[in-house]
């Protein structure tokens, strides 16, 4: 957890905590590696629960019905990918496939406008 609070404390808010505070923010963090290509965050009617921070890297999204493409600035075409729905849509089928680039990943949540998933992607 000592690596996550020190990369943190590197960066506002964060550097505003105390040391404390900082710890148990590291502590319950999750760490996910999102290869170029992966969703993170989708336009949603409600805000997001969760706070996504980008280590190394960049991320674009763009949305055309219920189609969300996500681009990395590196290959993701060997990475394997999920998706599940969250919230309202947590019934709902979900697909995500590789994009016909190697850099971006799709994502068909099913229903036109915003719609809440969460994805990986494993590399």
């Amino acid at each position: 957890m000592h690596e996550i609070a020190e990369f943190l404390r590197q960066h506002p808010p964060f550097d505003a905590l105390s040391d404390d505070d900082l710890e148990q923010l590291a502590a319950a963090c999750e760490i996910e590696f999102a290869p170029a290509g992966s969703v993170l965050l989708e336009q949603a009617a409600s805000p997001s629960q969760f706070v996504w921070v980008v280590r190394r890297g960049a991320v674009s999204a763009t949305v055309t019905g219920s189609t969300y493409t996500v681009k990395f600035n590196k290959d993701v075409s060997k990475c394997s990918y999920t998706a599940s729905p969250v919230g309202s849509a947590a019934t709902e089928a979900i697909g995500v496939q590789a994009a016909t680039a190697a850099d971006s990943v799709t994502v068909n949540t099913g229903a036109p406008g915003p719609g809440s998933f969460h994805l990986q992607v494993i590399c």
